[in-house]
């Protein structure tokens, strides 16, 4: 039950984060999931970290445990929809592909239309589709 836990978590989280930014912006923002999930500061699993009050946008006034049932409608959105559902179960079952387990370790990441107070003290690594995606500076660990 566990893993099908987790597994929905990141299937919401990717869908609505990223369905328009095709498998590549998942991958990315799976990535972030992931790195934070291992990072010191940050809940040690998908849900936890996916369910932080106030840090992903589509979670805005859902409380933390509660599913967002997803509907896809358009032809696009199911192929979203079954990207976003494979590449959660490869994470839930702890299959991730290294490649996105290290995205240059991101952890943070913003849309293209606003501009937190936060970017500027982090390392910017990629931009991918409508996301600006971050590291904490090295010279945080000196």
């Amino acid at each position: 039950a566990k893993v099908q836990h987790e597994q929905q978590c990141i299937t919401e989280a990717l869908y609505y984060e990223a369905r328009g930014e095709g498998e590549i912006g998942m991958r990315y923002v799976l990535s972030v999931i992931h790195n934070r999930k291992n990072s010191v500061g940050f809940p040690n699993s998908y849900c936890k970290v996916i369910h932080q009050r106030r840090q992903f946008s589509y979670r805005n006034g859902v409380s933390p445990g509660i599913h967002i049932e997803i509907k896809p409608i358009s032809p696009s959105d199911k192929i979203a929809y079954g990207l976003a559902s494979g590449l959660a179960e490869s994470a839930a079952w702890g299959q991730l592909n290294p490649s996105i387990r290290s995205i240059h370790g991101a952890t943070y990441y913003h849309t293209t239309n606003v501009k937190p107070y936060w970017a500027k003290t982090m390392q910017k690594i990629n931009t991918i589709g409508n996301h600006v995606f971050y590291r904490k500076k090295k010279d945080d660990n000196l």
